[in-house]
Formats: C-alpha cells, structure tokens, sequence
C-alpha cells in the first residue's frame, strides 16, 4: 500500500515510531535494529513501510533499508511466523546475519529469538533457503 512514509519523528520507542505528516502522525512497528539506525525526535526520518492488514486491525511496518523490509516479507511468509515474531528475529539478528543462518542451515542459532523453537526455526530457514 504504502512504499515509504517521510515525515517529523514525534514519538521514539524501542518497538515502535510515530511519523508527523501535516499533523497526522502515523504509529510504525519497527525493529530494534530500526531503532538503532533512525534519529532523533524532532528530525525528518523515512521508512520503508510493509502494511499488515488483518479482519479488525490495520498495522505498519517500518524499516530504515528495502533490505530489511524485503526480508521481513520473506519471513512473513512462511507459515507459522507473523508479523511480531518476524520483528522479533530482525530485533536479534541484522539482515546479513539471517541470510548467514538461512544459507549456513544453522537452526540452532535461530532459537536465541525469544518465542522461536527449534521446529519453527528449522521451518524458516527450509522454506527460505531458496
């Protein structure tokens, strides 16, 4: 829907951003490695936006790099993994670090993702590895 949102950084947490657009602020789910990445309140920021849309909920997704937003959308896509626990394993590894895990077949390193069992982890990287 959304390809990026531009706007004045009003609200700056450890899960989540607010973007003011004209006095419209827009509440963006991010990862910690977003968060890291973006400044501080009060300066102009651009995310890349991936929108989740559910039956009652309509949600963004920011992302500093198309890199990170790409692969977001790869892990969403395997069955099993939501948008939550695809921030969460993006929270713990940078996207070079997934790609490592995902070629290597290294499942056991998946599992320090908080909420990330051995079988899941084993899912992911078999569905993504192509």
């Amino acid at each position: 829907m959304f390809e990026y949102i531009s706007g004045k950084l009003s609200v700056k947490k450890i899960d989540y951003v607010a973007l003011d657009i004209n006095g419209l602020a827009y509440k963006i789910y991010i990862s910690l490695k977003t968060f890291e990445k973006i400044s501080n309140v009060g300066n102009t920021e651009k995310l890349y936006i991936h929108t989740n849309v559910k039956e009652v909920d309509i949600s963004l997704y920011g992302f500093k790099t198309q890199s990170e937003r790409e692969l977001f959308r790869a892990l969403i896509s395997v069955n099993g993994v939501g948008p939550k626990l695809a921030i969460t394993i993006l929270s713990t590894f940078n996207t070079k670090e997934i790609i490592e895990i995902v070629t290597e077949n290294e499942s056991k390193i998946f599992i320090r993702v908080p909420g990330l069992g051995i079988k899941k982890a084993q899912k992911i990287i078999l569905d993504l590895k192509d």
